[in-house]
């Protein structure tokens, strides 16, 4: 994905008919417009329903149980997750598609309600709409596809029932993030992909601060966190999972 971005802004300076990167920042440091379009060069979006299996499949086998113990022991009555950078809303749609999953063979399980955030309303525009095209669906289990979706038009429209409790915010991470306290956090392939690490360590420490004790943040399959002082540890020997402790 970095190459990708590297390519759209060597292409833009070669609009500009400037010389080398160092030209570029001199050129934003004169230029406010260019800022919002160099931004918008930086996010890739590639999105799609189940996207890395065996995480959901985790997600699903234990974490989910787990976190429902916690609810049931703790204050907050209801699963509380945010799925930041969440483009067009497989990643929300999903865990959502799998929680209700869960409630239909236990329906002991509590409610859910999920904050759904972006930067690009464009995204969440589509969101809302829940209209997706079939290769959106490779990863997703043929079972929980045929259950949350109906065909239209060689589109898949998510049922009505899926899309309550997900709740979609523009909110651009570095700057906002939602005020609530969370159970579960997915901030995948976008901190710890794109910003460099002072600003990843800004941003982590707000996110750590909304996650509640024993609460997980799920990150992307090839992303670090540096989170050795903030209060977090590894999951199982998981990578792509950590717990508040």
């Amino acid at each position: 994905m970095r190459r990708r971005v590297c390519r759209r802004i060597q292409r833009r300076i070669d609009e500009l008919g400037l010389e080398s990167i160092e030209d570029y920042k001199q050129y934003l440091e004169g230029n406010y417009r260019e800022w919002r379009l160099m931004d918008s060069y930086c996010r890739i979006t590639i999105s799609r329903f189940y996207r890395d299996r065996g995480l959901f499949n985790t997600l699903s086998r234990d974490i989910l149980p787990l976190l429902k113990k916690m609810i049931v022991k703790g204050e907050v009555k209801e699963l509380r997750c945010w799925s930041a950078g969440c483009a067009s809303g497989e990643e929300p749609y999903t865990l959502k598609i799998i929680w209700d999953n869960i409630v239909a063979l236990d329906p002991n399980y509590p409610a859910i309600r999920i904050t759904a955030t972006d930067i690009d309303q464009g995204m969440l525009d589509r969101a809302k709409t829940a209209v997706y095209s079939p290769s959106s669906f490779w990863e997703l289990p043929y079972t929980l596809f045929r259950r949350a979706f109906f065909l239209e038009d060689n589109s898949c429209i998510l049922r009505d029932e899926f899309r309550g409790g997900v709740t979609f915010l523009k909110q651009d991470i570095r700057r906002d993030i939602p005020e609530e306290i969370f159970h579960l956090v997915l901030c995948r392939n976008l901190v710890f992909t794109y910003f460099d690490e002072t600003l990843q360590r800004e941003v982590l420490k707000k996110i750590v601060e909304r996650l509640l004790p024993g609460g997980f943040l799920i990150v992307g399959c090839h992303e670090k966190v540096l989170a050795d002082d903030l209060g977090l540890k590894v999951w199982r020997g998981n990578p792509m999972v950590y717990q508040k402790l």
